[in-house]
Formats: structure tokens, C-alpha cells, sequence
């Protein structure tokens, strides 16, 4: 059976009774706390051949990304990237002995001929597992699932990375501010860490104290803390909340999973650098190769005076959830220009991307309570947690700006057995 057969197979199935398979779902994510996601019936079956040529891409774009940040790194005075003054030190430290990353994601394309391209690097940041694993959870009540199919929890692949020995590692704090739209995602997170024997918890920085040369949740003793951005940490109106959390990992008495370095790598004008022989003399052949045929032309935004809106897709630097994205093909002449316009008056560092047509399929969403199929763009992601392979999700959504931010569906990744 072929990919393509079994989701033949299983939108028959599903079909066939929609109403059950959609109640079914809606209530298993109410079930894991994740009624915010939007629910799209349909997982990404792939094949093991497939698979395993994913992983090797992943691998390859992440041995890349470890030399391109050295590199930057090793430059005196290089204002490739705009870090907060105060932490650049301690990032470049990070980056030069090659301890920048914690979880990665690498988002990327397949085409219809099944090559794929890297669109963006997500560094330091554990969201989406959660995501994944409240999916995977309501698409195992759906009888038309079957049997046959293989999956790698990656947020089962964050614990193994975050706390090797559940036992002896102590008091595990995800911290993420209250209210935010991810709290929900590290909740689920959390739970799986909690199920396979790690003391972990959720806090906002402001629950955490210094006191007596220990970072503390009240009267326990912290002994390792997952964060999920750096940058929200420094905003101005988080600043006083996150001050014992900075002060602690300063001083080196907690340690911190998502490492300073991650701010530098979160930059996607590091892909621009990717395909560059100063970086590509470091790998294998192998490697080179495959950094080749998967990593598009990625040029700061002030290289082209009046790039080409077919040509382009047009975002920030330092950007996350699709926004401040736009997909220069999917819009107006006037539209271009306006968004040309205002990333330069931006401040910001914005870079152009080749534009590169999106996989497109139907999938089954709730239209007027019930099941239609709709058709969707689709972005795949891999994950490392270190230098360690940790699985694969996708996400959907009927505009060419797939997030979950903008209300795109998050689905589980699943293997053909053999």
C-alpha cells in the first residue's frame, strides 16, 4: 500500500459517517486542553523511504546552521544579526562552542515531485509538541484510523532530550507566560514529561524567585528550566517578571534548556549563508549536497531595490507564527508594494525567500458542523532536540501563510509499516 492508497482508504472511511468521526475528534481535544486547535480530520501518512530521506535532510540542515553560526560567531563586529546588547556576549560564546541549539524545527515544502525546501528555522522553541501529541491523541479515537501505521512522539523525544533520567532530575520548569496563546501547548507538553516520570511543571517567570544562590518555585529548588522565547522574556512588559529567572541563568546556578545561542540561530538570514563554500567546506559531500538541492536563495530585503513580487516571499528575520509573512505571488501588485514598504520603514531586519509553491491537498474540516473537504497548503516540520532526530509534524490551512497562529491545523506525521 502506498501513501496515496491509504488516504484514499481512509477519507472513504471517514466519510462515510462524518458526524461520529467529527464529535469523536472535537471531543478528544477538548479532552487534552486543546480546543484552540483547529481540528482537520486527515493525518500525513508517508512511507519509510520517505521518511528516512527527511531525517537525513533535517540532519544536513542542522549540521549547516551549527557552521553558519560559528561562523557569525568568529566575525568581530558583524551586524548580520541585531541581539539585545547586554546577551550578545554570552550568544557568540554559545554559537563558537557549538551549544546554540536546544529543540530545533526546520519548516519546509515538498513539491509534487516529492523535493523538499527548507523555508525557515524555528530555533529554541518547544512549541507545537504539545500540539502534536493532543493531535495524535484524538486521531487514535477515530476508527477509521486502522491499523498499519507508525508514529515517534516528538514530545516523548523533548523528555529523553530535557531529563535523560526522569528519577534524578529534579524539579523541571516550563515557563511560559499565563494568557499566552501557547500556555495550552506546554500544558499538553507537560503532561507526557509528567507521564513517563518527570517532576515537571508549568510557571510564569513570576512565580520564580531567587533566594540563598537557588532558583526556586516557591520552596522547592528548580534544577533545570524549559523556555519557550527569550525575546518574550526581554519585552519590556515581562522584564521585571522574568528578572530572578535572568539573573539565575546569568550566574550559571540553574540550567537552562533552550540556550542563549538559540536567539542567534532563530534568524532565518542564516539560511541565505547555508549554500555559501565558507560553510559547505566544513561538511561532508553528502551533507553539501543535500544543503544544495533544498535550501532556496534567501538575500537581505536591502540587496533588491525593487524585488520582483513573483518572485519572492517577503518576511522578517526574526519572525515566528506566519506573521508580518507575505507570499509575494499570493497578493496584488499594490499589496507588495505596501508590505515592501513598510518592512523597510520597519527597523527590522527582513530578508527575501524564493518563493516556492506549497504542496496542496483536501482535507476534512468542520464547515457549518460538519465535514467537507477543503483544499489546504501544507508545511512539514522536522525537529532535533540537540543533535538527536526528533520527529515530524505538518501543518495545514486553507491561506498560502500556514500557522497554527493564523488558524492552520496541526497534524500528526504518521510511517507506513512495513
Amino acid at each position: 500500500m502506498t501513501p496515496a492508497q491509504w488516504r484514499g482508504g481512509f477519507l472513504e472511511r471517514l466519510m462515510a459517517a462524518p458526524e461520529r468521526a467529527r464529535s469523536s475528534f472535537s471531543a478528544a481535544l477538548a479532552r487534552e486542553g486543546a480546543q484552540a486547535l483547529t481540528p482537520v480530520l486527515c493525518p500525513l501518512v508517508i512511507d519509510a523511504a520517505e521518511r528516512a530521506h527527511l531525517e537525513a535532510l533535517v540532519k544536513a540542515w542542522h549540521a549547516g546552521m551549527h557552521q553558519a553560526l560559528q561562523q557569525w560567531a568568529a566575525e568581530p563586529g558583524s551586524s548580520l544579526l541585531k541581539l539585545p546588547a547586554a546577551l550578545e556576549p554570552r550568544v557568540r560564546e554559545d554559537a563558537l562552542r557549538g551549544r546554540a541549539f536546544g529543540s530545533t524545527r526546520y519548516d519546509f515544502v515538498v513539491d509534487a515531485a516529492g523535493r523538499a525546501t527548507l523555508i525557515e528555522c524555528q530555533a529554541g522553541d518547544p512549541s507545537g509538541m504539545g500540539m502534536e501529541e493532543a493531535s495524535a491523541a484524538a486521531f487514535a479515537t477515530l476508527e477509521a484510523l486502522g491499523g498499519g501505521l507508525q508514529r515517534a512522539s516528538i514530545a516523548s523525544s523533548l523528555r529523553r532530550f530535557v531529563a535523560p533520567h526522569p528519577a534524578t532530575a529534579g524539579l523541571v520548569v516550563f515557563v511560559v507566560h499565563r494568557g499566552a496563546f501557547v500556555e495550552w501547548d506546554v500544558e499538553r507538553l507537560v503532561k507526557t514529561c509528567r507521564a513517563e516520570g518527570v517532576d515537571a511543571v508549568v510557571a510564569d517567570p513570576s512565580e520564580l524567585t531567587l533566594r540563598d544562590g537557588r532558583l526556586r518555585l516557591g520552596d522547592r529548588v528548580v534544577a533545570k528550566v524549559v523556555r519557550d522565547s527569550i525575546e518574550e522574556l526581554l519585552a519590556p512588559e515581562h522584564e521585571a517578571a522574568s528578572r530572578a529567572l535572568m539573573a539565575a541563568w546569568a550566574s550559571g546556578v540553574v540550567e537552562v534548556s533552550n540556550p542563549l545561542g538559540s536567539i542567534a540561530a532563530d534568524h532565518k538570514v542564516l539560511l541565505g549563508r547555508l549554500r555559501a563554500p565558507a560553510v559547505q567546506a566544513h561538511l561532508s559531500a553528502e551533507v553539501a549536497q543535500l544543503l544544495n538541492e533544498s535550501v532556496p536563495e534567501t538575500v537581505g530585503l536591502d540587496d533588491h531595490p525593487t524585488p520582483e513580487r513573483s518572485r519572492w516571499v517577503l518576511k522578517p528575520s526574526d519572525g515566528y507564527g506566519g506573521f508580518d509573512v507575505t507570499v509575494g505571488p499570493a497578493v496584488s501588485d499594490d499589496a507588495w508594494r505596501l508590505a515592501v514598504e513598510a518592512a523597510r520603514e520597519s527597523g527590522r531586519t527582513f530578508l527575501l525567500q524564493t518563493f516556492v509553491p506549497a504542496e496542496r491537498a483536501d482535507f476534512p474540516v468542520v464547515v457549518d458542523g460538519t465535514l467537507a473537504l477543503r483544499p489546504h497548503f501544507v508545511v512539514r516540520s522536522g525537529w532535533m532536540h540537540g543533535d538527536r532526530f526528533g520527529g515530524l509534524f505538518a501543518r495545514v490551512r486553507q491561506q498560502p501563510v500556514v500557522n497554527v497562529h493564523q488558524g492552520g491545523g496541526l497534524l500528526p506525521v504518521y510511517t507506513l509499516a512495513s
